[in-house]
């Protein structure tokens, strides 16, 4: 169980890497986003220009009635990009770690919160994870193919049966030994 479940991370991981590689590659040519929208509550999600937005507005003047949602794309040029740094208003706070940038808003008609960051950064973060079970594999390769226990490294070419060192038994030696069939009478 706890084997699958670290297994379906890892792939989610690597799908959000392949991902947010894709959009940086394509935020250098389109703009693209997702909205959805509630009765007083708007989310964005835009990507482009190396950058992924998350945004969330509470705010009566979200009129909608219904649920919605939108996407689209444009192209973008030098003077079509939105310029991060102006897009908010300046009577709330805003932090900046490295290159992602927090913003929110708390007034009585909006409250507004906001992050960007670098789709490299997404990018990397979430390549570790398929890293780290790779180099697992590799290692986990090398040790049986070279006669060592998978777990420790321990040599067993001396006693395939069973790793003296941590006690477990290789894959090989799990296998129940193969049994001739009777003899014709």
């Amino acid at each position: 169980m706890t084997r699958r479940l670290l297994n379906l991370l890892t792939l989610l991981s690597l799908l959000l890497c392949v991902a947010a590689v894709v959009m940086w590659v394509r935020g250098s040519r389109r703009h693209d986003y997702l909205t959805y929208a509630r009765p007083g509550t708007r989310y964005y999600l835009h990507w482009g220009a190396g950058r992924v937005e998350f945004t969330r507005a509470v705010s009566a003047s979200v009129n909608v009635t219904r649920r919605e949602f939108a996407a689209g794309s444009q192209s973008s040029s030098a003077a079509s990009l939105p310029n991060w740094d102006s897009m908010y208003p300046d009577d709330g706070g805003r932090t900046a770690f490295g290159g992602a940038i927090f913003y929110h808003v708390n007034r009585p008609d909006l409250r507004f919160q906001a992050a960007i960051v670098p789709l490299s950064w997404l990018a990397l973060a979430s390549a570790i994870g398929p890293a780290v079970a790779l180099r697992r594999r590799l290692i986990l390769r090398r040790r049986t193919r070279a006669g060592l226990c998978p777990k420790c490294g321990y040599d067993l070419r001396a006693t395939p049966g069973r790793c003296p060192e941590c006690g477990r038994e290789p894959a090989s030696a799990r296998q129940d030994p193969v049994v001739p069939p009777p003899a014709a009478r």
